[in-house]
Order: structure tokens, then sequence, then C-alpha cells
């Protein structure tokens, strides 16, 4: 089995920044509490993903859980869960190879939080990102960790 990354000391300072960010902007709130949590959770996934090219299954349980701590609109929280994963989830069926699951899982785990609409505009930056970054690097086609953009979409996403 693979374990978890040990060398985290870069993440606690992403944390506290994340925390400090979210706190300004919602104020110590149930929200500001519920999306560092969700932040925290992204930002641990996109490290073991970029460490291992894996994301536990417990990650995406742990997304969905800090997604139903507040839930403002059931229908939206639910239309989130459902049509979110599906752009990916078409890829990854269309093209073999191309999306793993743990990129669909998780953007069906941050659905609830998101929404339809700002979950469409993280995952689009997220792609977006991953594209830019990877061509500007990459001279071959090679699979790279995706969960790392999605990740960072998601956060701007809260903050929009």
């Amino acid at each position: 089995t693979v374990s978890a990354p040990t060398n985290f000391s870069h993440t606690t300072a992403i944390s506290v920044l994340v925390a400090v960010v979210f706190f300004c902007v919602y104020g110590l709130t149930v929200t500001g509490l519920q999306y560092w949590l969700l932040c925290k959770i992204l930002l641990f996934a996109a490290v073991y993903d970029l460490t291992t090219h894996t994301v536990p299954d417990y990650v995406h349980v742990l997304l969905l859980l800090v997604g139903l701590i507040q839930i403002p609109d059931p229908l939206a929280a639910t239309a989130g869960f459902l049509l979110l994963p599906l752009p990916l989830l078409l890829g990854a069926m269309l093209s073999p190879g191309s999306v793993g699951g743990a990129d669909i899982k998780l953007m069906a785990a941050v659905g609830p939080t998101l929404g339809v609409c700002r979950g469409v505009g993280g995952m689009m930056v997220g792609l977006l990102l991953a594209i830019l970054c990877n061509a500007s690097y990459s001279k071959r086609k090679k699979p790279f960790p995706l969960v790392p953009y999605l990740s960072l979409g998601c956060f701007l996403a809260l903050l929009a």
C-alpha cells in the first residue's frame, strides 16, 4: 500500500494563509469554517496526488461531509453533486485514460458546497491552468496529476 507523504511543512503555511483569507472574507462564521476545512482537505488531496498520483477514497468522503456542514439550498447542492462531475466523466468515457476517477470523484464531492455555477467556474479555471502549465513545461504528452489544478480552481471559486 502507498502511505501519505510525510513532509508537509510547506502546507502548514498555506493552510494558515487560507484560514486567514477565508476568515477575513467570511468572518468567523460557519461558512468561513466550512470553506477553510474544504480547502485544507483539497490541499491534502493536491499534495497526495502530486506525490503518489492517487487520492485515497476517504478524501472524497471528507470533502462531501464538509459540504454537508451547511446546506443553504438543498436543490443546488444536489445539482452540484450530480452535474459537476459529468464533464470529466464524459471525457473519461470518450477518451479512456484522459481523466482519472479521483478527479471525477473530487468534483462530485465538492459539488454540494460549490453548486453548479461556482463549480463549473472552478473546474474551468483548474482545467485551463492544467493545460497552460503542462503545455509550457512538457513537450511530450504524458499523464499528470489533475487534482492540484482542480483544487486551486475550487479555492478560487469559493472566493468568487
